[in-house]
């Protein structure tokens, strides 16, 4: 409840998304979302991305995904937010590869998140040929990867049938 001349900032209105995930939060996402429009704050970028973010994991891939099509300015918040639910609900295989080919066009620092999704995406939909792809970017992009990165290859390539392609990666453990 807002007091009488008190008006909340990005950052109380970013928290208040975040607290709203859970039970019933579409409605209470959606209701925040209404009075982020009303204060002025409907194009600030951090609030866009946590709104997408809030979105997605209510289960309301469309509607992020809508918000995020219609974001002036794309960041790397919102398209990591938006990858990672397409790869946690499945169905989006197409908009996931064509969103990280996006962010590859607009020259954004792709972390260890999106990768991990892109080849979960990948051994789900036993796409080892784009799985492939992805590997050999992580490893030029970030020489050595951490835990979270060598489970999602060995995942991606004994899901596709390459077991022997995934050995060496337990190896490495």
């Amino acid at each position: 409840m807002m007091r009488e001349g008190k008006t909340p900032d990005s950052f109380t209105l970013s928290n208040a998304l975040r607290a709203s995930i859970g039970g019933s939060g579409l409605m209470k996402v959606s209701q925040v979302h209404g009075l982020i429009i009303k204060l002025g704050f409907g194009a600030h970028s951090m609030l866009a991305g946590s709104l997408i973010d809030a979105c997605a994991k209510c289960g309301s891939t469309k509607s992020a995904y809508q918000l995020y099509k219609i974001m002036i300015e794309k960041d790397i918040i919102s398209c990591t937010a938006l990858i990672a639910a397409f790869a946690r609900l499945g169905g989006y295989t197409k908009d996931a590869f064509n969103l990280f080919e996006d962010v590859k066009l607009m020259q954004m620092r792709v972390d260890d998140v999106i990768l991990c999704s892109i080849l979960n995406i990948c051994a789900n939909t036993a796409s080892l040929s784009f799985g492939r792809q992805i590997h050999a970017f992580a490893l030029k992009s970030q020489p050595s990867y951490d835990v979270a990165m060598g489970n999602a290859l060995i995942d991606m390539y004994a899901k596709s049938g390459e077991v022997e392609d995934a050995t060496p990666l337990l190896l490495m453990r």
